[in-house]
């Protein structure tokens, strides 16, 4: 991303009262704990690592999260 990176993004997100409570799933090719870890904190609701996860399971996960809504 140009002018922003996911983790400043997401940290937008979560400060605005209207996305503050959406669920949000990080896919990423950052693997390392420590991105994980900052993801995590900064409000995402899981992480995925895209080499490590099909797109099954990620819809999978999507339709969990619309069903508890």
């Amino acid at each position: 991303m140009p002018k922003m990176n996911g983790f400043d993004v997401l940290s937008k997100l979560r400060a605005d009262p209207s996305s503050k409570s959406t669920p949000i799933l990080i896919t990423s090719n950052l693997g390392q704990p420590d991105d994980i870890k900052k993801g995590i904190e900064l409000g995402a609701t899981d992480y995925f690592i895209k080499s490590e996860i099909s797109l099954e399971d990620i819809v999978k996960k999507v339709e969990s999260l619309v069903k508890n809504k």
